[in-house]
């Protein structure tokens, strides 16, 4: 992290910035971030990364709740009046296939939420992944 300071370029270099000293970022590497970060050869700190399932689960929990937002706003847009109109909600609340993406990602989160709780094998994450296919399709039929 960096910080304006006053001391000299000498101090900071030529930037004017002070940066973190080596030892905090040694220290925090160590014993503070373990879980992420380990110090490899030579003290250089090797990051290491997540299951693609871990990260794909965190986009969807984002775009989740940017479609939870949407729908509120669209909720209130019917209920109440507004002194303004956004025309994306209107258009969201009546895209067919914007509803089956939202149920989608709600039934990815589930069902991937179930794989993990169950420490379930390639079967079962199977069998939850042709069950959500099934679900989708018959909500995809219904709501047309």
């Amino acid at each position: 992290m960096t910080t304006p300071s006053s001391t000299t370029d000498a101090q900071a270099g030529k930037s004017g910035w002070n940066t973190v000293p080596d030892e905090v970022v040694a220290h925090d590497a160590t014993e503070g971030l373990q879980g992420i970060f380990k110090v490899g050869q030579e003290g250089s700190v090797v990051g290491r990364y997540e299951p693609l399932i871990v990260t794909l689960r965190l986009y969807a929990g984002w775009l989740l709740a940017w479609y939870f937002v949407l729908y509120a706003f669209g909720g209130y847009q019917a209920v109440r009046d507004l002194p303004f109109r956004i025309p994306l909600v209107d258009e969201f609340l009546a895209s067919p296939l914007l509803a089956e993406a939202s149920l989608a990602v709600f039934l990815f989160l589930l069902l991937s939420s179930v794989h993990r709780t169950a420490k379930g094998g390639a079967l079962l994450g199977l069998s939850l992944t042709l069950l959500g296919i099934i679900l989708v399709g018959l909500f995809s039929v219904n709501i047309r």
